[in-house]
């Protein structure tokens, strides 16, 4: 008997109104190369864990109920482009996020078989992919615009389990599974 695929899988600090509403507030809709991350969307991925099925989710949930968190600051650094078509803005990698980060990958490895990430953790919020090459004015100026939101904080205490659900070939959807 198979096991129903439920998409691709992720864990993630969701990002408070208040700062989706100030990185949307720059987006500039006359670009027509961008498309922009939907507000609901926007967060901060701690894991990606792809195709999961309903076994591995339930796996996955038991050992995210083994984490324990204090509250703290989360302070947006920059907007940047990252080759070849995203932009995002990076995230201050502070004590906090690294704690969270191995406690994460440890906890999910020994409970769920998850293996632990290999590459740098690089806090992000995905805002936009483009299209198509913009030319440096067209970057240097779209980037420019996020430099408002340098330095600003918000504090997170919880983690969530998202699903990606795709609708008829529009931009995917995250839904919350689970909250710790």
């Amino acid at each position: 008997m198979s096991v129903p695929i439920i998409g691709n899988a992720f864990i993630g600090i969701a990002i408070p109104e208040h700062i989706t509403d100030l990185i949307t507030d720059l987006y500039d809709n006359d670009l027509k190369n961008i498309k922009y991350v939907k507000p609901s969307n926007l967060h901060i991925t701690l894991k990606f864990l792809g195709k999961s099925d309903e076994r591995e989710i339930i796996l996955i949930k038991e050992a995210l109920n083994l984490m324990r968190f204090t509250h703290s600051d989360i302070i947006l650094n920059k907007a940047v482009f990252w080759s070849p078509n995203i932009v995002v803005v990076e995230v201050e990698l502070n004590p906090y996020l690294n704690i969270v980060k191995y406690e994460l990958d440890k906890i999910l490895f020994r409970h769920a078989l998850i293996d632990i990430d290999k590459r740098p953790f690089k806090p992000h919020i995905t805002v936009a992919r483009t299209k198509a090459k913009f030319n440096k004015i067209e970057l240097n100026n779209l980037l420019t615009t996020y430099k408002t939101i340098n330095n600003k904080k918000f504090q997170s205490n919880q983690i969530h389990l998202y699903r990606s659900l795709r609708i008829e070939s529009k931009q995917s959807d995250y839904i919350k599974l689970f909250t710790v």
